[in-house]
């Protein structure tokens, strides 16, 4: 584990598993992340350690594995029936009236070509479409006008600049999206595959 990545998460009540668990004085398997800190070799080297709710002793991160959300879960709702793909599109500056329901503001969301996409009709006799999207593979956001047409989407107009962009970052990060592909990396874990953890 990166000690960058890992530090976006703390404070966020994201789980991480602990690959040392069975040499653990206290054996938790798994815990709350909550801190991570320096420590020095015996060669004045730094090296770094994270503690979870269950475990105050530390291990180095080298042995952490957030249990994260895939992007492509962004149209899915949480917990408390919010849907993050709203959430983000009203950061980035468009109009959103609910953030629990997509359909009643007549929003589709669907992936294509590694992006997931939140889109609604805005023009019917050009077929224009404004929305948000997500690159899936390099975390890339934007906010777009488009005409669409059978063969696909032509971009006449872009809107590169998103409002808040580091709204959308922290509050990705804050629900324990993973932002920067570890779970492809083998860093992190697919919190879909423990269903006792869903946050």
């Amino acid at each position: 584990m990166i000690l960058n990545q890992l530090a976006n998460y703390v404070g966020s009540d994201i789980v991480v598993y602990n690959e040392l668990y069975l040499q653990n004085h206290n054996g938790n398997e798994f815990g709350i992340l909550n801190g991570i800190y320096p420590l020095y070799n015996k060669d004045k080297k730094i090296f770094w350690q994270y503690t979870t709710d269950v475990n105050s002793t530390g291990n180095p991160i080298s042995n952490c594995k957030p249990l994260l959300k895939p992007l492509a879960d962004l149209g899915k709702p949480l917990k408390n029936n919010v849907i993050p793909i709203l959430f983000c599109a009203h950061y980035a500056g468009l109009h959103v009236s609910n953030f629990h329901d997509i359909e009643s503001q007549k929003f589709k969301c669907y992936i294509e070509k590694e992006t997931i996409i939140l889109e609604r009709l805005i023009s019917p006799l050009s077929n224009r479409y404004e929305g948000f999207e997500i690159d899936l593979d390099n975390f890339g956001f934007n906010c777009f006008y488009v005409n669409k047409y059978k063969k696909g989407r032509e971009y006449k107009e872009q809107i590169n600049v998103v409002s808040n962009p580091q709204k959308i970052i922290s509050y990705l990060y804050s629900k324990g999206f993973d932002i920067d592909n570890l779970i492809k990396q083998d860093l992190a874990l697919n919190i879909n595959n423990f269903p006792q953890f869903q946050y």
